[in-house]
């Protein structure tokens, strides 16, 4: 309908005269599914919209906002196809533009402050390690400096006791030495003296 010879133009409605034709006509029936799909989506959008004007809500939101992005890109829709459903189309897709927008940027911003994060944790990974390098390089370093000089002052000690220890022995040899040397001398003189 209209009925053959009819002049049509673009604000002629049509209707299908049989039912059985909408039953096989595949195409047709997406077309009527996705209209009515968009008939719902559409004037929940508008009237978020306008209740975001007014103060009375926010901006959508994942997963709401992802479904009406898709739904925009898939349908397309036009400011003389949306009149038919509710007014303000403009609106409703400022809107829907503004709280797209406004979740990309919240969205890089997370993405931003994760990144700082894991440079911040990054950073404490390396620099713990890289701090003890530092402290602990220079700390070992002394304890084997002092361990060396330790070592060596045990060794100078060690020689100079054992030079000690030959001087004296040396020193009682000699004594020794001279002891045996006047017992030789005074025993001729102590043989004489008991004669």
């Amino acid at each position: 309908m209209p009925p053959a010879g009819t002049p049509l133009t673009p604000e002629t409605p049509i209707d299908i005269s049989h039912e059985s034709l909408m039953r096989v006509w595949d195409r047709l029936r997406v077309w009527a599914d996705e209209e009515a799909q968009s008939a719902q989506i559409y004037p929940r959008i508008a009237e978020t919209a306008q209740l975001h004007r007014s103060g009375h809500a926010g901006l959508l939101r994942p997963p709401d906002l992802q479904f009406a992005v898709k739904w925009r890109q898939r349908q397309q829709p036009r400011a003389a196809w949306a009149q038919r459903y509710r007014a303000g189309f403009e609106d409703a897709i400022d809107f829907l533009q503004e709280s797209e927008r406004t979740f990309e940027e919240q969205s890089r911003a997370e993405a931003e402050r994760v990144q700082r994060q894991l440079r911040a944790r990054r950073i404490k990974l390396f620099a713990l390690p890289a701090i003890l390098l530092l402290v602990g390089v220079p700390a070992g370093m002394l304890y084997l400096y002092r361990q060396a000089a330790e070592q060596r002052r045990d060794a100078a000690v060690a020689r100079e006791n054992a030079q000690l220890s030959r001087e004296a022995t040396e020193l009682q040899q000699k004594l020794a030495d001279e002891g045996r040397q006047r017992s030789e001398d005074l025993a001729p003189a102590a043989r004489r003296a008991q004669a």
